[in-house]
């Protein structure tokens, strides 16, 4: 099984989609074992999603995500980077607009913000080894694809 979790991205094919879209998803994104048994997702599919989970519950978040995973199931995920998002503005490459449009600017508010390091640490601490991570620094955004071991 394969998993796309999203607010408003359309469906890819193949993917049962969490979203609020779908009309067989609850909304609760931490609770995903009422879809997927646990250990037997190949893919858990999240690119830009981080920033709609309340900090406070990304680490047990993540934590249900990778218990779903097969031995060698990938785990995709991103959103922004608090880090880029304050070197960018710091060193005047883009200004206060532009950070406003990055939080605010979206159908649904951002709630919380992520540093490409933080999240890559969680994962390692949950026996996932990181596969790629990709920055997108005119965009402050980061995706990282670890697999779990």
């Amino acid at each position: 099984m394969k998993i796309h979790i999203t607010l408003n991205e359309p469906a890819i094919e193949g993917y049962f989609q969490a979203s609020p879209k779908n009309l067989l998803f609850d909304g609760d994104y931490s609770k995903l074992d009422k879809h997927c048994y646990v250990g037997q997702c190949d893919e858990i599919y999240a690119p830009a999603f981080l920033d709609y989970l309340e900090y406070e519950k990304i680490p047990d978040t993540i934590a249900s995500w990778v218990s779903l995973l097969r031995v060698g199931g990938k785990l995709i995920i991103g959103g922004l980077d608090s880090y880029i998002v304050t070197k960018l503005y710091i060193s005047r490459n883009i200004d206060q607009a532009k950070i406003n449009d990055l939080f605010f600017g979206k159908e649904f508010l951002v709630k919380s913000l992520n540093c490409t390091q933080d999240i890559k640490d969680l994962l390692v601490s949950l026996n996932m080894s990181i596969y790629t991570i990709d920055l997108d620094v005119p965009e402050s955004r980061f995706v990282i694809e670890a697999h779990k071991q």
